[in-house]
């Protein structure tokens, strides 16, 4: 009985330590990166239906679109990319727009991979640098960039 009971006590604690280790690495990760790593994105005020259309992807879990990520290309002379996520809804939920030192930027086409901390990992591929990835939460809030070396 008191076997039992300990491994009982064994399970829940581990249980519980990776809950707290899960909820620290999803609320903490964020705000001890560098934000967004070597792009440096900032928020995108500007009309969004002028900009050319790049690339797209559907952010999906268990099957069922959440939400739909895009890059937009501005019309400038040395382009920079607006990156637009989107509810199902088709609402704006936010709009970040990157260096025009990484060219335009194309989400590479094979499925977003889930993370451990919770949330989406999107393959990237800017056209002057080598390819990174795009970190998204799960409840579509923007994490960071990590570009790969």
């Amino acid at each position: 009985m008191t076997t039992a009971i300990t491994k009982r006590r064994i399970f829940l604690a581990g249980l519980n330590l990776f809950v707290i280790i899960w909820a620290a690495a999803y609320f903490l990760w964020s705000k001890f990166s560098f934000d967004d790593g070597p792009f440096f994105a900032e928020p995108f005020a500007a009309d969004l239906g002028v900009l050319s259309p790049v690339s797209s992807i559907d952010l999906s879990l268990s099957g069922i679109t959440l939400f739909v990520l895009e890059t937009r290309a501005t019309r400038e002379p040395d382009p920079r990319t607006v990156f637009i996520l989107r509810n199902v809804r088709n609402d704006i939920r936010w709009a970040k727009v990157t260096s025009a030192d990484f060219g335009r930027i194309e989400i590479i086409g094979r499925p977003p991979r889930w993370y451990i901390a919770g949330g989406w990992v999107v393959a990237i591929k800017p056209e002057k640098t080598e390819g990174g990835e795009l970190h998204l939460s799960p409840f579509g809030g923007f994490r960071f960039f990590f570009h790969s070396w």
